[in-house]
């Protein structure tokens, strides 16, 4: 094995079985919040879906809405995407709270 590459001639599927990961670990997070312009997917980011969502409530209560943000799950694990959605999250705060 050489630059990630499998010449392996033994089995004649090895090099078209691998899987090449360059820009996609970063398009990854990128997805979750423009799916729109990452995967061609016609549905909301996780920011828009949180605005919506918030909008829900009434006034009052999107404050201690947005100060209890609690992300859990497979996908909290990817790295920056805390820091990606508490930067996203302090954009729209203002318009939510109005």
């Amino acid at each position: 094995m050489r630059s990630g590459v499998s010449t392996d001639e033994q089995d004649p599927n090895a090099v078209a079985n691998q899987l090449h990961i360059n820009v996609e670990r970063y398009r990854v997070m990128e997805g979750l919040f423009q799916p729109g312009s990452i995967l061609g997917v016609d549905q909301a980011g996780l920011t828009e879906a949180i605005e919506e969502i918030l909008r829900l409530f009434p006034l009052e209560a999107r404050s201690r809405l947005l100060e209890n943000v609690f992300v859990t799950g497979g996908v909290s694990r990817v790295a920056g995407l805390r820091e990606r959605l508490e930067t996203e999250i302090r954009a729209i705060a203002p318009s939510i709270r109005s």
